[in-house]
């Protein structure tokens, strides 16, 4: 278990994340994999149908995989 650390942005907007994920090594190549939720309104998206017919957030999945 480990915990990924960086900036996202996201319409212009960029914000620190701290993502909880499991790391892997198979073959000699390291994975990385987690999700997390954002709050759309937090990155500057607005409207009117936000948290109504639009999600007020969204999940996010990491999958990184390095050769």
């Amino acid at each position: 278990s480990i915990t990924s650390e960086g900036s996202l942005t996201i319409h212009g907007v960029s914000q620190k994340i701290s993502v909880p994920g499991t790391l892997s090594v198979t073959g000699g190549k390291v994975a990385i994999t987690g999700s997390f939720k954002i709050k759309i309104k937090e990155y500057g998206i607005t409207g009117l149908y936000i948290g109504d017919k639009i999600a007020a957030e969204a999940e996010i999945n990491l999958n990184c995989k390095y050769d």
